[in-house]
């Protein structure tokens, strides 16, 4: 399972002005996504969450990554279905639930998700 970048870690910690030590709050959470039993709220979600805020050229390169674990699915499915997921997050008030992560990566996130599903619907042409 994809974990979730640790210098991606510093940054969001740095970003959102934590206090304390990001190096053992990441082992705690490390610990609490890594149970067996989750199969959503995972490590991986938490490291695609981290990927959501990111400048363009590293979102646009974890879509290609996504691409690239669903290479078995056609073409024109796989971009019908990522653009349905996208569009849930775009058609939602708010992504994040926070204000302060809304207050500082929401209009980010909003504009890589829009470019994300304009791809998507020329690859479904």
């Amino acid at each position: 399972m994809k974990a979730p970048d640790q210098k991606k870690w510093r940054q969001l910690w740095q970003a959102a002005g934590c206090q304390g030590d990001s190096q053992s709050w990441f082992e705690r959470l490390a610990c609490a996504y890594s149970q067996p039993h989750r199969h959503y709220h995972n490590f991986r979600h938490i490291a695609e969450c981290l990927d959501l805020f990111q400048a363009e050229a590293r979102f646009d390169e974890f879509e290609v990554q996504i691409r690239q674990e669903y290479s078995w699915v056609a073409t024109q499915e796989f971009a019908t279905q990522r653009a349905a997921v996208l569009m849930q997050f775009l058609g939602r008030k708010a992504i994040y639930a926070t204000e302060f992560f809304r207050e500082r990566f929401e209009c980010q996130a909003r504009s890589n998700l829009k470019r994300s599903v304009q791809r998507l619907h020329l690859m479904m042409t």
